[in-house]
């Protein structure tokens, strides 16, 4: 945050505050079963783990406004580090102005320490996660993260030009047989809960759609017209966003009954075959 800060010409007030927000923005955790907290993030989650994960943001904003006299834009911000600029985000699915400046900015920096979980990760694989679907992310926080990783060495793909063929033409099946699902779901949708859960799982393949086709992996080029490592970890990224649809749309259904519940896990089995 305080890099961010500072490669916008940030003063001193907002240094001091972007940090404070980097600082308390996963407070909201201390109020969680510790066996569902956020150390491997959304990749390793189960439903019921991301059930308690979601609430964690909405939970540091009461603690900093009841507890503090921290300015309320710390708050708000540490309220918005999951939110999305298109709508995906959680806990309350904000959308474009409804997110602050400094939420969005929160949101870029979470985003990128969460790439570089994994072990080896490089910021080039942060600036494909924050670009990978158009629209999640504000491209002038983008920016600075994009510029430092043209500083570092340059991926290095981990599979042949053969094997990461082989996985874009699976995502693209995948992505055509999860649509193809969740249409046969929204027809078959009787109750409000379960057709709004079928509807964000709509949404949320038509954002990675989006992605797919602004990433142009879906052309047999795609390996030889772009660098292969840099391929290799769009595509890692979009299944990753893809087999956690079922999970925000069970979020979203809440408790169903038993005969919509069993419908809507079709969903996730179908993506879950798609992706194995």
């Amino acid at each position: 945050m305080g890099a961010l800060t500072i490669a916008h010409g940030g003063g001193t007030r907002d240094l001091r505050i972007a940090m404070l927000c980097g600082l308390l923005h996963d407070l909201g955790e201390m109020y969680i079963d510790p066996r569902f907290g956020e150390a491997d993030a959304d990749r390793t989650l189960d439903f019921r783990s991301y059930q308690q994960l979601v609430v964690h943001p909405h939970v540091g904003k009461l603690l900093i406004e009841q507890l503090t006299n921290y300015p309320p834009d710390v708050a708000r911000a540490i309220a918005e580090h999951h939110e999305r600029l298109d709508g995906t985000g959680y806990p309350h699915c904000l959308s474009r102005d409804q997110v602050s400046p400094l939420g969005r900015m929160l949101a870029v920096a979470e985003a990128t320490l969460a790439a570089l979980r994994k072990p080896g990760a490089q910021l080039a694989r942060a600036s494909v996660a924050l670009r990978a679907v158009p629209g999640e992310f504000d491209l002038g926080w983008i920016g600075p993260v994009t510029h430092a990783a043209r500083s570092q060495p340059q991926l290095q793909a981990s599979m042949s030009i053969a094997e990461v063929n082989a996985r874009l033409a699976q995502l693209g099946d995948a992505l055509q047989a999860a649509q193809r699902n969740a249409d046969a779901l929204l027809s078959l949708a009787k109750t409000t809960p379960f057709k709004a859960a079928v509807e964000l799982a709509d949404h949320l393949l038509a954002r990675l759609r989006l992605g797919w086709n602004a990433s142009g992996l879906w052309s047999t080029d795609a390996v030889v017209q772009q660098d292969s490592a840099e391929v290799e970890a769009i595509e890692d990224e979009l299944l990753f966003r893809l087999r956690a649809i079922q999970r925000a749309a069970l979020l979203c259904a809440g408790k169903l009954p038993e005969a919509d519940a069993m419908l809507l896990n079709t969903l996730g089995e179908g993506i879950a075959e798609a992706t194995a």
